[in-house]
């Protein structure tokens, strides 16, 4: 479950505008499996950093600027379902980012499941 769950974020990342080349890709991917894997709404956002992090050996101000990275890129070339997602935003920050990356999967799984 937790591979197709990841390949399925993926999939909403490329949606968004996210090259895969960049380890923002990856580690934003990773990050959204960690928040959808913990139930926890009130999760830190340096804790998810954290845990991506260990998984990939690298620190957290890695993983921070690596998702900002990927956040930027998306936001400046703005695919019609980044502008669906995200509307006329004009600063989306990585924790917003995140969690509406798990909001929307988590939204998208309930309706395949139904």
């Amino acid at each position: 479950m937790a591979q197709t769950r990841i390949i399925r974020i993926k999939h909403l990342l490329r949606n968004l505008g996210v090259p895969t080349h960049i380890l923002g890709y990856i580690y934003a991917a990773e990050a959204v499996d960690y928040m959808i894997s913990t139930q926890n709404d009130s999760l830190l956002i340096n804790n998810v950093y954290l845990h991506v992090a260990n998984i990939y050996a690298t620190s957290q101000t890695c993983v921070e600027a690596s998702v900002r990275n990927a956040v930027r890129k998306a936001s400046e070339h703005k695919t019609p379902f980044f502008n669906e997602v995200f509307g006329n935003s004009k600063s989306i920050g990585n924790h917003m980012f995140l969690t509406t990356l798990r909001d929307v999967f988590e939204k998208e799984n309930l309706e395949y499941v139904t």
